[in-house]
């Protein structure tokens, strides 16, 4: 009976902390944008650093999207 109440406050702790706490993470956490550049890499590659001359980071580097072979990057812009 007591393990069971301990595992049941650890639980509580838990979900507080992740609702408190997690809160706090997805509030300070930058919103992250996609952009599709169409069937070149060398396009999706010019864009990318255009928006990092601009004061974008790259999230994820331009990549071949396999169900419309689309090429496409994503960013976020640095406060």
């Amino acid at each position: 009976m007591r393990a069971r109440g301990m595992k049941t406050l650890a639980a509580l702790g838990v979900s507080l902390a992740m609702v408190f706490g997690g809160s706090a993470v997805a509030n300070a956490a930058p919103q992250t944008w996609y952009y599709i550049t169409g069937y070149s890499q060398t396009d999706c590659q010019r864009i990318s650093n255009q928006y990092r001359g601009l004061g974008a980071r790259i999230v994820t580097a331009c990549h071949k999207r396999s169900y419309d072979q689309k090429w496409a990057f994503s960013y976020y812009w640095i406060n």
